[in-house]
C-alpha cells in the first residue's frame, strides 16, 4: 500500500502527477485524505469505522461536512478492500491466497522487526478459513 501511494504522488518519467496543480494547502489536504481512506482499511478499525458511519448515517444532512465526507470515503475504500468476500466463488478463490500472502508477508517483517505480529499475520498460527470474513 505504502508503495503504490509513493508512486501516485510521484511524477514519472513524463506521466501527468494528477496532483501537479494543486497548491501545497490543497496537496496536504488531499495527502491527509488519502492518508486517512488507506489506514480506514486496516481491519482492526472495522467497528469503530463501523460505528462512526452508521452514526453519521442518521444525520439528515449527512453528507454534509467534510469529516461526513471523509467518513464515507473511508468507508467505501474499506469495502473494496474486503470485497472479495462477496465475488464469485472463482474470484475468491484466486484472492484468499493472494490477500493471505499480503498478511503473512507483513506479519514475517514485525517478527524480524521485533514487533508484535498483527491478527491474521503470523503465517505459523494463522488459520485460513478464520481470517475470511
Amino acid at each position: 500500500v505504502a508503495e503504490s501511494f509513493q508512486v501516485m504522488l510521484t511524477s514519472q518519467s513524463g506521466k501527468a502527477d494528477p496532483l501537479q496543480s494543486l497548491t501545497e494547502t490543497q496537496y496536504q489536504q488531499v495527502r491527509r485524505s488519502i492518508v486517512q481512506m488507506v489506514l480506514a482499511t486496516d481491519n482492526d478499525s472495522h467497528p469503530q469505522l463501523l460505528s462512526t458511519f452508521k452514526n453519521k448515517m442518521k444525520g439528515k444532512d449527512f453528507p454534509g461536512t467534510n469529516e461526513d465526507k471523509q467518513c464515507l470515503m473511508n468507508i467505501l475504500v474499506h469495502g473494496a478492500d474486503v470485497s472479495n468476500a462477496v465475488r464469485p466463488l472463482e474470484v475468491y478463490l484466486k484472492w484468499v491466497p493472494r490477500v493471505m500472502e499480503e498478511f503473512f508477508e507483513q506479519g514475517d517483517q514485525e517478527k524480524a522487526s521485533g514487533l508484535p505480529i498483527s491478527p491474521y499475520s503470523d503465517r505459523n498460527m494463522a488459520s485460513v478459513p478464520r481470517c475470511q470474513l
